[in-house]
């Protein structure tokens, strides 16, 4: 074969491998999930480390959305805190639905027998443990019988939610982007709130210039026949305007 031949069918195989190489798909990144069992937390893809965790457990309800929407705000509670304590602090403020959106992760089995484990021995065994899913990532729900103190009247069954939150440096990311769109809003109605100001300000200006021009020159005109009346009348004028302002604030 010539050495010209020989360097096309060279340069037309490279180019077959290199256009396959780039329409290869690209590996699929999809969360994966553990079972609850396993005791391993499942995460999303490229999370970090957490930076915060709370194990949370909301209050004894009857319905099992009451009890889920208390601990989520619960959860939400030591978020804010976590937020207010920060230097310098956040002022922007999630949700509890933010916080069943992006901050609740899965709680573990190891998690929660720890958290049995600092529970009184008669109180662990009066509960019952079902597995849950919020958002996706698991939690769980504890339900027990209740009665008076008398134990002679049942209240009925009662349930709870445990789950987890945790802030990550992504997390933390997005909270601070949103808390500089908060700080240019913020800043954006302090402005408007101070213009507002400066508008009555200068209103009741006039009008007290006006009413002291309007009071010489009639008294000059009616030569002091109705200095009282006129200044009642002055007086009113501008009484009249300032209302007017405070009114319409």
């Amino acid at each position: 074969m010539r050495p010209a031949a020989f360097n096309k069918v060279l340069f037309i195989a490279f180019a077959v491998l290199a256009v396959r190489s780039e329409s290869a798909p690209a590996q699929s990144t999809s969360r994966s999930a553990t079972t609850f069992g396993q005791g391993v937390a499942r995460t999303n893809t490229g999370d970090e480390k957490p930076t915060k965790t709370w194990i949370v457990t909301g209050e004894w309800f009857a319905s099992y959305k009451d009890a889920e929407e208390d601990a989520l705000e619960t959860g939400l509670g030591h978020v804010l805190n976590y937020l207010a304590e920060r230097k310098p602090p956040i002022e922007w403020k999630p949700d509890a639905d933010y916080v069943r959106q992006r901050l609740v992760r899965d709680l573990n089995d190891l998690e929660l027998k720890q958290r049995i484990d600092q529970m009184e021995p008669g109180e662990a065994q009066k509960i019952e443990r079902t597995r849950i899913q919020i958002n996706g990532y698991h939690a769980a729900e504890e339900q027990r019988e209740f009665a008076d103190k008398d134990e002679q009247h049942p209240i009925g069954r009662l349930r709870r939610v445990v789950l987890k939150v945790a802030l990550s440096p992504r997390d933390l990311g997005d909270i601070q982007e949103k808390e500089q769109y908060f700080q240019v809003e913020n800043r954006h109605t302090q402005a408007g709130l101070r213009q507002l100001m400066l508008a009555k300000f200068l209103a009741g200006l006039v009008a007290v210039l006006a009413a002291i021009g309007g009071y010489f020159r009639l008294e000059d005109a009616t030569k002091g026949y109705y200095t009282a009346w006129l200044r009642l009348g002055a007086v009113s004028f501008v009484a009249l305007i300032g209302a007017s302002i405070w009114y319409f604030s």
